[in-house]
C-alpha cells in the first residue's frame, strides 16, 4: 500500500490540482458568458 501511494501519490496530487484549476476556469468562463449574455439581452 505504501509503495502504491509512493508510486501514484504525485499523480493523485496533480490530479487534484488540475481538478481545482478546471473548476476555477469553468466558473470564470461561465460567469463571463453569463454577464455577456445579460449585456446582450
Amino acid at each position: 500500500m505504501e509503495q502504491l501511494f509512493a508510486k501514484y501519490g504525485i499523480e493523485i496530487v496533480v490530479g487534484m490540482i488540475a481538478s481545482v484549476l478546471i473548476v476555477i476556469v469553468a466558473r470564470i468562463v461561465y460567469f463571463s458568458y453569463f454577464q455577456g449574455n445579460k449585456d446582450n439581452g
